[in-house]
């Protein structure tokens, strides 16, 4: 009875909608009311946002007599009609910073998504949280170009901050670790010799190329127990292993540095250290102790990192001052470098604020690097695709169906005594 009252008063619809919201501040009030998490803090958080692909295509409501899969936003800002069919999703959720409250609060369709649409989405949705009680602190997005222009056109002197004006306190970007994983992977498998490859990675008076990672598994295969992670799979990429995180992070494992400085001690320097860095700074990010201030040791070592990159980007520019294309070939892509920047100072920041803060100090905040990514958004998704028989090719209709059905399973997993938004979602 209680789902089908629900099914009856939230009905799906895209964008910020007072129905999902106030199913929202109901779940948040029954989820402080259990003692999950302290009424003081737990309503912080940070908006997480990322897109998934659907296949365009319109579907007829009877109820409302209106057809559905249309875009949210037309290609053109002026146009006074919107026929411009929608191809991706652009979804939203909250978290809490603070204990482990999240919902999926709002979703957009969208097609060629602008930057200044997403601002207009992003702003919109931070002054309806605030409406129903919930402070953002935290925007987590990956570094897809629309993302990218969003967080400069929002960002103060460079730093990964804005002011939010509905709540006075800044909210901090932080671009997801994993994604920037896979980008610095990416940009050393395209690094080495031959038309094949789009960049050589010079640090120094050596070059770091994706032959050397590629030797490391052929001595490692000839030994009769392995040393590294690394198999074929790292090595030989497809258009699906490179979407798989676990293998990127496994080049960067410590055991590959390791295994070089023993075999090839002399020529392997450069890459190396470009392994090195880029570990340092990902395991920052991967960190699943309190970050309470600036002063904490992992700051200190993203200083140093950051500190690094830009003194090897010094470098190549300072080899060719008047040629920016032969630059970027010997240092990692534009993309990856203002990603690791966005983190960077994103972190920082909100470690700063964390410590400087009157109100953070009385409330002894602290927020976990690990849970400051996207992962349960990407969760999300795969639970939407699953709904399907794991199409990827769902149409927009079919996802605020979705929508609805996957927190209408939220709400039976708490009438039954599980831990409503906070477990994993069911599968459908």
């Amino acid at each position: 009875r209680t789902l089908r009252r629900y099914q009856n008063s939230v009905k799906p619809s895209s964008g910020w909608t007072k129905a999902s919201l106030r199913q929202m501040r109901a779940e948040y009030d029954q989820f402080v009311s259990l003692g999950k998490g302290r009424a003081d803090r737990s309503h912080i958080g940070g908006i997480y946002f990322d897109e998934m692909s659907v296949k365009d295509g319109l579907v007829w409501k009877p109820g409302t007599n209106e057809l559905v899969g249309f875009a949210d936003f037309a290609e053109d800002d002026d146009a006074e009609i919107n026929d411009l069919l929608a191809n991706q999703v652009m979804q939203f959720h909250f978290k809490s910073l603070f204990s482990k409250f999240s919902f999926p609060c709002a979703y957009f369709c969208t097609r060629r998504l602008k930057a200044s649409q997403l601002d207009e989405m992003f702003w919109s949705g931070i002054k309806e949280l605030e409406a129903f009680g919930f402070t953002v602190l935290v925007a987590v997005c990956d570094g897809a170009s629309s993302n990218r222009s969003f967080i400069r056109m929002n960002s103060t002197a460079g730093k990964s901050r804005s002011y939010n004006p509905y709540s006075s306190w800044p909210i901090f970007f932080i671009s997801d670790a994993p994604h920037l994983v896979k980008k610095l992977r990416n940009s050393l498998s395209r690094s080495g010799f031959g038309d094949n490859f789009k960049r050589l990675l010079t640090i120094g008076s050596q070059c770091a190329t994706w032959s050397q990672v590629r030797a490391v598994l052929d001595r490692d295969s000839k030994r009769q127990l392995r040393y590294t992670k690394l198999t074929p799979d790292h090595i030989n990429l497809t258009s699906y292993s490179q979407m798989r995180t676990a293998l990127a992070y496994d080049v960067f494992n410590l055991r590959t540095e390791l295994e070089m400085q023993a075999s090839c001690p002399g020529t392997t320097v450069a890459i190396r250290q470009y392994l090195r860095n880029a570990r340092n700074y990902i395991e920052c990010f991967e960190s699943k102790e309190p970050l309470k201030s600036a002063s904490d040791s992992r700051i200190k070592t993203l200083d140093k990192c950051v500190a690094w990159f830009e003194a090897w980007k010094s470098s190549c520019e300072e080899k060719f001052r008047n040629d920016k294309a032969k630059q970027g070939k010997l240092f990692i892509s534009s993309q990856c470098y203002e990603d690791l920047l966005t983190s960077y100072h994103g972190l920082k920041g909100l470690a700063l604020f964390l410590e400087e803060n009157e109100d953070m100090r009385q409330l002894q905040a602290f927020v976990i690097p690990k849970y400051i990514s996207q992962d349960f958004v990407e969760s999300f998704f795969s639970l939407q695709r699953s709904s399907c028989g794991g199409s990827n090719h769902m149409t927009a209709a079919r996802y605020g169906l979705n929508n609805c059905s996957l927190i209408q399973s939220h709400v039976s997993t708490r009438n039954l005594g599980h831990n409503s938004l906070n477990a994993p979602l069911p599968k459908p």
